[in-house]
């Protein structure tokens, strides 16, 4: 079932309509708060950073060497860090009030630089025209500097940074366990992904090779009773991208992994 609603989420995001793929995904991850598939595709339909690095950190716990994930929370990191201000920041203190004799809005000078025990003088008609002038000038310039050096995207603050997922997630997990009628203790993976798949047993980057299983085909792998351990699910199609996760089967047990 959540694999149909993570499919229309995708056609929704790959039409713009990011608002219902978020409906749709949110539904997915309240329920399933291990699908990998929904974190990613959730990271892709939002638009605020901070939620979107926390799905991508989700596809992590999940899948630690997700690649494209480790690569895209890393600039989505880099991009707070730049737009963040430095703490310890002082800003001066300024008094707005409105003139009485016109519809301006007078500043006073910042108590800093106020002399001790001076009043502060509103300033003429004139001098507001001119800051306001300044302050419009000032303004243009800066924005035509940062359209020429490319840097107007990070000083205003506009959409984080934009990537459309181009690989789909195997996923894989213990469906169901039996007792086995021989006592041995066995987990049977099913591929039901439409691609050729590995089954691979151990450490990330030192895994054994286990079995290769074509569209629709099953194979049993004996192993260890009781102790946790980690297989991954890899291919070399195009579009699909592997995924791991660590098992523990108890003695005498029969468990099916289909992988999607």
């Amino acid at each position: 079932m959540s694999d149909e609603v993570i499919k229309e989420a995708v056609a929704a995001i790959q039409n713009g309509d990011r608002r219902r793929a978020r409906r749709l995904l949110g539904q997915v991850v309240n329920v399933e708060p291990d699908n990998l598939s929904a974190w990613w595709y959730l990271a892709a339909a939002l638009e605020d950073s901070e939620q979107r690095i926390h799905c991508l950190k989700q596809v992590l716990r999940i899948q630690p060497d997700h690649a494209e994930a480790k690569q895209v929370l890393s600039q989505l990191e880099r991009r707070i860090a730049q737009v963040t201000p430095p703490t310890g920041t002082t800003r001066p203190v300024v008094d707005a009030y409105q003139d009485k004799k016109s519809d301006h809005l007078l500043v006073s000078k910042p108590a800093a630089e106020s002399g001790a025990g001076s009043e502060s003088k509103p300033l003429g008609d004139v001098a507001v025209a001119a800051i306001s002038m300044g302050v419009a000038l000032l303004a243009i310039a800066i924005a035509v500097i940062l359209a020429v050096t490319g840097r107007a995207a990070d000083f205003i603050g506009s959409p984080d940074i934009e990537f459309q997922p181009t690989l789909q997630p195997l996923t894989f997990g213990i469906e169901a366990c039996t007792t086995s009628e021989d006592g041995s203790t066995r987990l049977v993976f099913i591929n039901n992904a439409p691609i050729p798949i590995e089954i691979v047993r151990g450490p990330e980057g030192s895994e054994e090779e286990l079995i290769s299983l074509e569209p629709g085909e099953q194979a049993p792998v004996d192993v260890d009773k009781d102790l946790r351990v980690r297989y991954a699910v890899k291919t070399t199609a195009d579009g699909y991208t592997g995924s791991g996760a660590s098992f523990q089967v108890s003695s005498g047990s029969v468990c099916l992994v289909p992988v999607q």
